[in-house]
């Protein structure tokens, strides 16, 4: 036995245009509105004044053999290649 989805719920079916859609939200924009200040200043808060847990920082001292007769880019590729 087939049974049609309006006798089951006992109801009509209806389309909604957009425009109703839309309607039925507008009503509540002063709230969205709200709600989007208060997480993008949460956000920029978190982000300003939160410790960045990750922070690295290097540097690289190259002394050549002769004191600073060795030039520079032979030096870093004898360091890349094992060589000393």
């Amino acid at each position: 036995m087939v049974h049609n989805n309006n006798e089951i719920f006992g109801a009509e079916q209806r389309t909604v245009s957009i425009k109703e859609g839309l309607n039925s939200y507008i009503a509540w924009w002063p709230l969205f509105l709200v709600l989007i200040i208060v997480c993008l200043s949460a956000g920029i808060m978190y982000a300003r004044y939160s410790v960045p847990k990750y922070m690295t920082t290097t540097s690289f001292l190259i002394k050549g053999a002769n004191g600073g007769d060795v030039n520079s880019e032979d030096l870093i590729e004898s360091a890349l290649s094992g060589k000393r």
